[in-house]
């Protein structure tokens, strides 16, 4: 909910404030036309709904960005583990056995965990892509995988910061 769209978000909630305001004023000219109530009768009568069927909307929206919170992370990460297969697939060839001989291999593993957190995190001291490269040795037949995946991370996370 509370991201860099925030500039739509103002936008829809504030349109939903004046739909709500417009709904109201449509029923004083309803009752106005019907009864002959005064237009500011029903206007004083009825002003509160703008605030809290606004407010409602605003908590629901709320609700659900913390309830999907964990879903969204989850699905970020399936996200860049299908686009690094997908270019290793196209670069080297891989197939489903390759890929099923990386996923048992809990040395690739963490170091596919380690460049997610840096795609999504940046780069620290202690968690940089030279460090990934010294876990492998050069004659290691997943060094080419990890260094597509390293120079797919680095041009996601140039995509982020553009």
């Amino acid at each position: 909910m509370f991201n860099k769209n925030f500039k739509k978000q103002i936008i829809y909630f504030g349109g939903a404030f004046l739909i709500t305001w417009i709904m109201i004023i449509l029923y004083g000219v309803y009752e106005l036309i019907r009864y002959q109530t005064a237009l500011i009768d029903t206007i004083e009568n009825l002003w509160y709904l703008t605030v809290l069927i606004t407010t409602l909307l605003v908590a629901y929206e709320l609700m659900l960005w913390v309830l999907t919170r964990k879903h969204r992370k989850r699905h970020s990460v399936d996200d860049f583990n299908h686009r690094v297969a997908d270019v290793v697939h196209k670069t080297l060839g891989y197939e489903k056995e390759d890929f099923k001989n990386l996923r048992e291999n809990l040395k690739f593993q963490k170091a596919l965990s380690d460049i997610y957190t840096i795609v999504t995190e940046g780069e620290t001291s202690a968690l940089n892509y030279d460090g990934i490269r010294e876990r492998f040795k050069a004659d290691d037949p997943t060094v080419k995988v990890i260094e597509i995946i390293i120079q797919e991370g680095q041009s996601i996370h140039a995509d982020k910061t553009q």
